[in-house]
């Protein structure tokens, strides 16, 4: 699956030049539906064109809310804006991500997940 959606990606950056795309991974540890502290593992795989993203947040870990979701958004400067689609399981919502992109090229964030605002590392 990663290595389809890389070579999606690259394919659509050859036909529009101005396109270039990144794939990031991070891990946060959350209550899963019955209490019990669980690791999540999430990638998240974009696109831009300009200041404009497109691509998917991918959680391995998700049974529930469904392990792909395509997002939309901004990337104005180091700050990222993206959301997620919203979802038709009840319950699910919609994922929304803002983060900073570092200089050691991780990017550091904020997002709703499991019922609290978690910060996010996501990292190459």
């Amino acid at each position: 699956m990663k290595k389809s959606l890389l070579l999606a990606l690259m394919v659509m950056g050859f036909a529009g030049h101005a396109l270039s795309s990144e794939v990031y991974t991070a891990n946060v540890t959350a209550k899963d539906n019955k209490s019990r502290d669980r690791v999540y593992r999430f990638e998240l795989a974009f696109a831009t064109e300009g200041e404009q993203v497109s691509g998917q947040f991918v959680s391995y870990d998700s049974t529930k809310c469904g392990k792909d979701r395509k997002i939309t958004g901004t990337l104005k400067g180091d700050v990222l804006q993206v959301r997620s689609e919203e979802s038709e399981v009840q319950g699910c919502g919609r994922l929304n991500f803002t983060g900073k992109k570092e200089a050691d090229g991780s990017i550091v964030g904020k997002m709703q997940f499991q019922g609290e605002q978690r910060e996010f590392v996501f990292k190459k």
